[in-house]
């Protein structure tokens, strides 16, 4: 059988799509990748087949533009603007990538949520589609807080409530003219339109593969019947090459270490967060590794001879030495030190940040800090309290044996496989969660 997967170029979507493709290969299926040009390489270099999802080329590539815009300015005026980011081009791409799925004719497609050209393309094919997210808690409920927000607690007091509803409100506000607009869109393929409150255009009928465990979910149970929580599904293209040297003679110091990062994605609050930690660091009977990205930093010699920088760092050949990480609260970068047993300390940035940090700060495994009001001396303290605390220690150990035990990409593999078979929803059984 043969796997479309339509995933944004951008590296926190696109890698926890390949440990499900390379299972399915593992399985005899075939995977062909569609995605901004920016992939194509890495694409190749896994061994797989490549088809650009956008007719525009590099320059043009509307998820990208996208996601770098909603990274920059997170706010209900932003999303407002979305339409006039997303609609000017997606009848061009919904038409372009109606083509791809045509001539591939797949058995089966995986789309990302905000794959929004495939989206359209897939449903109006007729394809059995799976959609797919990084973000936990995507799928509203009046019962917890909306996830577009700034990371609120999920205790249903009666201002927490008021705070929740009033978020909805503002975003179906922001949302209206991009729902309308599309609903045009959708009108002229012949597609049933959003309704209000109705599902969302990224909640596949047939199948939704979330990358998340219930107990970062603050305990939710009613999920569509067709939303499958799979948990951890990490890769990096760091794996594609060696573990630097150095790393080994750190590692081998005796000392614990802690890994800083920001992930693939900065934002202009980075340079900042590396000077908070680098300070933070500063003498303590400690190892650091700090991914730099593309701030500015990249000179050792402005460091403490106990922190180490480096631009970019596979997660997958330090976080087994790590005791502690201090991050920006990205998707894959906590399941990656929670799949390893590392607490944290999050200091979110943007976007998803502020969500992630709080579940994971209400899961008892990382302490969630704010970016504005922290300085040195409270990040140390705090650091220390992560190392030594027992309770988050027992909580992170017991999410690394859930994430462990809850199938990943074999079980993603397997839900995907029965999709393309039967054709019909793949819905739980009674006693999954």
């Amino acid at each position: 059988m043969k796997f479309l997967f339509c995933v944004p170029p951008a590296a926190g979507h696109f890698n926890p799509t390949v440990p499900v493709a390379k299972r399915l290969r593992d399985c005899g299926q075939e995977v062909v990748f569609c995605s901004g040009r920016r992939m194509e390489k890495t694409v190749h270099a896994l061994g797989f087949r490549f088809v650009a999802n956008d007719p525009d080329g590099p320059d043009g590539e509307l998820e990208e533009e996208l996601l770098r815009r909603i990274a920059a300015a997170p706010s209900p005026r932003n999303l407002r603007r979305l339409p006039e980011i997303i609609l000017p081009r997606l009848p061009r791409i919904a038409r372009h990538l109606l083509g791809v799925v045509e001539s591939e004719n797949p058995d089966a497609a995986f789309v990302d949520v905000l794959s929004f050209g495939p989206l359209l393309a897939v449903e109006k094919a007729g394809i059995p589609w799976a959609s797919s997210s990084m973000f936990p808690g995507s799928l509203s409920h009046p019962q917890y807080p909306p996830f577009i927000g700034r990371g609120l607690s999920a205790t249903p007091t009666r201002r927490n409530l008021f705070r929740w509803r009033s978020i909805r409100v503002i975003g179906g506000w922001a949302a209206r003219p991009l729902r309308r607009r599309v609903n045009v869109l959708r009108g002229r393929l012949g597609l049933p339109l959003i309704e209000p409150g109705g599902p969302s255009m990224g909640l596949s009928p047939f199948l939704y593969l979330g990358y998340t465990i219930p107990e970062l979910e603050y305990g939710r149970s009613d999920w569509p019947p067709q939303v499958h929580l799979v948990g951890a599904s990490l890769w990096d293209a760091g794996e594609m090459v060696e573990s630097p040297s150095w790393l080994a003679e750190v590692a081998a110091d005796g000392q614990p270490l802690v890994y800083a990062t920001l992930g693939t994605v900065h934002g202009p609050k980075g340079r900042r967060f590396v000077e908070t930690v680098v300070k933070a660091l500063q003498g303590l009977p400690m190892r650091a590794v700090i991914t730099t990205g593309d701030t500015g930093w990249a000179d050792d010699a402005a460091c403490p001879p106990n922190i180490r920088l480096t631009g970019y760092l596979s997660q997958s050949h330090v976080l087994p030495h790590a005791s502690a990480t201090i991050n920006h609260g990205g998707f894959s970068t906590n399941l990656g030190a929670l799949w390893h047993g590392v607490p944290s300390v999050v200091i979110p940035l943007f976007g998803d940040h502020f969500e992630n940090a709080q579940r994971y700060a209400e899961a008892g495994v990382a302490i969630r800090l704010r970016h504005g009001t922290t300085g040195p001396g409270l990040l140390r303290k705090t650091l220390l309290r992560v190392l030594e605390d027992e309770a988050i220690r027992a909580n992170t150990s017991r999410i690394q044996a859930r994430l462990k035990a809850s199938g990943g990409p074999g079980l993603a593999a397997d839900l995907l496989i029965r999709l393309a078979a039967t054709r019909q929803p793949v819905l739980r059984e009674e006693s999954e969660p």
